[in-house]
């Protein structure tokens, strides 16, 4: 049985730094995901309310099969970026993730 984001939801990227050390540090973003489907939901009411104590900066929740995401990677959803903030994954049943998303660009 697949799950709902993965039917209806939205195709997006994962992008991870890789950082190289040297005279300057160079941070180099690049994809590690690009078959993933999600539903991307802004943060406003209940839910901002839900979530400001702990990650006062998210902007956006991003619902997702478990994949392999981390805090500080990047997410690409319909030509904006966002940075990671928090992942979780409700109840640790390994059904989906929750996926706290800050607006990059």
């Amino acid at each position: 049985m697949t799950n709902f984001h993965d039917r209806r939801g939205t195709a997006f990227t994962v992008k991870r730094a890789t950082i190289t050390p040297g005279v300057s540090v160079t941070k180099t973003w690049q994809n590690i995901s690009t078959t993933n489907k999600g539903v991307l939901s802004d943060l406003s009411g209940f839910m901002a309310r839900k979530y400001e104590r702990k990650y006062a900066e998210s902007t956006h929740v991003l619902f997702c099969g478990v994949i392999d995401i981390k805090t500080d990677d990047r997410i690409v959803f319909e030509s904006l970026e966002y940075e990671v903030a928090n992942v979780s994954n409700p109840a640790q049943m390994d059904h989906h993730l929750e996926v706290e998303l800050k607006l990059y660009k």
